[in-house]
């Protein structure tokens, strides 16, 4: 699902003349189990004035992101703002935001979260829809 979502990141980028640089690891060739995990979740774009994360999202509507990739990908913005481009394959439709600080408020109180059984890393379910919308946008904590 990522290769395919950042295949059309980069085609809608060059669409909307949006010059990016690739700049996180694409499949690496050496084990990323002992790296810390800002090198393991660097943005898999750059651009002149932002960090681009991609993600993908099948029938079920929603994104699943580790913690950790959303904690580390928070300690990014330090350098450049971070957005996210999330790809909805059965859809084939895309949301496109800046990772803000009201994002980071909004998601504990409106998402539900797992573990992948793999390796039993907590991650978020992030509906496709409220990333349309940006719904964190007008939300007011209650």
């Amino acid at each position: 699902m990522g290769d395919t979502a950042e295949a059309v990141y980069e085609q809608w980028a060059d669409g909307n003349d949006i010059r990016f640089d690739r700049y996180g690891f694409n499949r690496p060739r050496s084990n990323m189990f002992k790296w810390p995990s800002e090198i393991r979740y660097t943005p898999d774009y750059i651009t002149h004035d932002r960090l681009i994360e991609v993600k993908g999202c099948g029938r079920d509507g929603l994104a699943k992101i580790k913690q950790e990739n959303l904690d580390a990908l928070s300690n990014w913005q330090k350098h450049l703002p971070v957005w996210l481009f999330i790809w909805n394959s059965a859809l084939e439709e895309h949301a496109y935001f800046e990772l803000s600080q009201r994002f980071y408020l909004w998601l504990p109180k409106n998402c539900s979260n797992g573990r992948f059984p793999d390796n039993n890393k907590v991650f978020w379910n992030i509906p496709f829809q409220a990333c349309q919308e940006k719904v964190w946008d007008s939300w007011t904590r209650s």
